[in-house]
């Protein structure tokens, strides 16, 4: 059994033994944690950006009323998107810590390089920075 995903018309597809099981999607999103013990990221989740919310929110809120360490184990909860390398992707979900740790990485590599661009106000006062193709949510 072998899960990837392919792109089509430069959109991602999650596939199955080469068989398409998902819709296509213009991002993909997944939540992870950060084991500091073992230095170790750890995939829990991938898709689409909503479904990937959705379970962290509903995983956060049952983690959340089970006391002290299931509020702390809810916090560690993190998510990113965008559109990543299929290669790291694809490695990211089939359980290479190495593919995983490089999207983290690129994800802070562009915050990082975002927060130097030059803020450009925008209506209503909110201000708009430029971005780059991924962005870490949470």
């Amino acid at each position: 059994m072998r899960i990837t995903y392919q792109t089509n018309c430069g959109q991602f597809v999650l596939h199955h033994d080469g068989v398409p099981v998902g819709p296509l999607l213009d991002e993909v999103s997944v939540a992870y944690t950060f084991d500091p013990v073992d230095g170790l990221y750890i995939l829990h989740k991938h898709g689409s950006i909503e479904s990937v919310n959705a379970w962290k929110d509903s995983t956060a809120a049952k983690l959340s009323t089970s006391g002290p360490v299931g509020k702390e184990m809810a916090d560690a909860l993190r998510i990113l998107s965008g559109r990543f390398p299929l290669q790291d992707l694809n490695e990211a979900i089939g359980g290479s810590q190495g593919a995983l740790d490089r999207l983290v990485q690129e994800s802070r590599t562009i915050d990082a390089e975002a927060r130097q661009l030059p803020a450009t106000q925008g209506a209503a006062d909110h201000v708009i920075r430029p971005t780059k193709v991924l962005k870490r949510l949470n």
